[in-house]
């Protein structure tokens, strides 16, 4: 097999067993890398999918098709710490946990059972320039930045005053902006999502494809790119750190709420919703399995969000 991700392609071997994560097994069939370009990420043992069968490029279907769940059961959740906090990221899974977000959740519909792909029809604000937003987004705790149309992100961040940096093809911040970023709004599903200033600004270390250099930056979180049905909107963990995402399998919905974080930077907002029928808390290392904690089949595992390999925000 062959798979080709945002920072890297692997090359390697089809195996059928026994996978065990999250503290749930399943007998499916997953690769095994022989050859790695461009990976860079140091201390990670794999990569699971958590798209629709229709993204695996392995047949036999997915990691979370062969666990089966119950249809009550069959929704994972994601926490994206911020690295200032201090606190580690949670994975959950067959349910969501309620004490890591505030408010109602916003549910949106799937348009197709690929990706996680909903109707991204809206607005965004930055700094006194709005405009429309349309077409199809993704969320995505693979990317760490907000990807959207390339005539978009320009505006978006010149209005931020963050500029073009042509080496990279991403937007820098320059030093005598630090702590001057504006905040960003997106609309879409029939709420307004803010990701606060505090928030817009990454400091990252990326690889110069022109010269195989390390190069440092402090980016602004928003990039273009999202030109055509092929390359849709995404939202990566600048968003996904700033709202609580959960993703229901049996109603075909993302849904989004405000994360609550251990500095007290979540918005305030409405009373919680009902509590889930399943919901978990705990943690563990990235390389390391959780058993879930009794009750039915429900883990969770500790998650870090990665830009290209290394990133934290400036703070």
């Amino acid at each position: 097999f062959a798979g080709q991700f945002g920072s890297g392609q692997v090359i390697g071997e089809i195996f059928t067993g026994p996978v065990t994560f999250a503290g749930l097994t399943a007998n499916t069939s997953f690769g095994v890398s022989t050859k790695e370009y461009n990976f860079v990420t140091p201390n990670v043992d794999g990569i699971i999918g958590l798209a629709f069968s229709a993204a695996n490029n392995i047949d036999g279907g997915s990691w979370l098709d062969a666990v089966n769940l119950a249809p009550e059961q069959n929704i994972f959740a994601f926490y994206l710490p911020h690295a200032e906090d201090g606190d580690g990221g949670l994975f959950t899974i067959g349910g969501f946990d309620e004490t890591k977000f505030q408010g109602n959740v916003t549910w949106v519909p799937l348009v197709r059972e690929r990706f996680w792909e909903f109707d991204f029809t809206g607005s965004y604000y930055a700094n006194g320039q709005s405009g429309t937003l349309g077409g199809v987004a993704i969320a995505d705790t693979g990317i760490s930045l907000i990807v959207l149309p390339s005539l978009t992100a320009e505006t978006i961040n010149n209005a931020v005053g963050a500029t073009y940096d042509k080496n990279t093809g991403l937007y820098a911040i320059g030093c005598d902006k630090i702590g001057k970023a504006a905040s960003i709004t997106l609309t879409f599903g029939g709420r307004a999502f803010e990701i606060p200033s505090s928030r817009c600004e990454y400091f990252a270390q990326l690889t110069n494809p022109h010269h195989k250099r390390r190069q440092q930056l402090l980016l602004h979180p928003v990039a273009g790119g999202a030109d055509n049905s092929r390359s849709p909107c995404v939202l990566g963990d600048v968003f996904l750190q700033v709202y609580y995402s959960i993703y229901d399998r049996t109603n075909k919905r993302v849904g989004f709420a405000t994360a609550v974080h251990p500095s007290g930077t979540g918005q305030s907002g409405p009373s919680l919703p009902p509590a889930p029928v399943y919901n978990v808390t705990g943690s563990a290392f990235v390389d390391q399995f959780f058993t879930h904690r009794g009750g039915p089949v429900i883990g969770s595992i500790e998650v870090m969000p990665l830009f290209y390999g290394e990133s934290q925000r400036r703070g």
